[in-house]
Order: C-alpha cells, then sequence, then structure tokens
C-alpha cells in the first residue's frame, strides 16, 4: 500500500540498527497513513508496517537517518492528494 524511498543512505551493513530503524520508520509511516485514510476515505481501514515497502540507495556502512525521515514523514503526507 506504500512505498518509501531514501536516497543517500542505503542502510547495508548496518545490522540490527539498520533493521530496526526501518522497522521503526515503518511504524510510524503506518500510523501517518492510516491517519491520512481515515480523513480522506469513507471506509477505514489501518495500514499495517508488513504493507509498506522501504527503498534505500547510497551509501553503505553509515547510520541510517531514523529521525531525519520520521521528521520528513508528515509532510510527504500533506502532498498525498
Amino acid at each position: 500500500k506504500a512505498l518509501l524511498v531514501n536516497t543517500r543512505n542505503a542502510n547495508a551493513f548496518t545490522g540490527k540498527d539498520g533493521y530496526k530503524s526501518l522497522k521503526k520508520l515503518a511504524e510510524n509511516l503506518s500510523e501517518e497513513l492510516t491517519k491520512k485514510q481515515k480523513n480522506d476515505e469513507e471506509k477505514h481501514i489501518k495500514i499495517e508496517t508488513d504493507e509498506i515497502l522501504i527503498g534505500c540507495t547510497g551509501k553503505i556502512g553509515e547510520p541510517f537517518p531514523t529521525e531525519k525521515i520520521k521528521k520528513s514523514i508528515p509532510d510527504l503526507i500533506k502532498k498525498i492528494n
């Protein structure tokens, strides 16, 4: 139901912390998309975390900027028509 793509950080070779970062982003995105869907549609459904794909490209082995991406999610959601 959703695709989130970031650039500049591949989130590769970041181990458990990298995985936790993506899980945290998927949870946050799930909440925000569910709110948006609830406001926009008559039939309310929850957007589940396993319905979100995340693609990452960029530098390998650097810590993932979870909070920076998380802060931009509300603005991204506002741009969905």
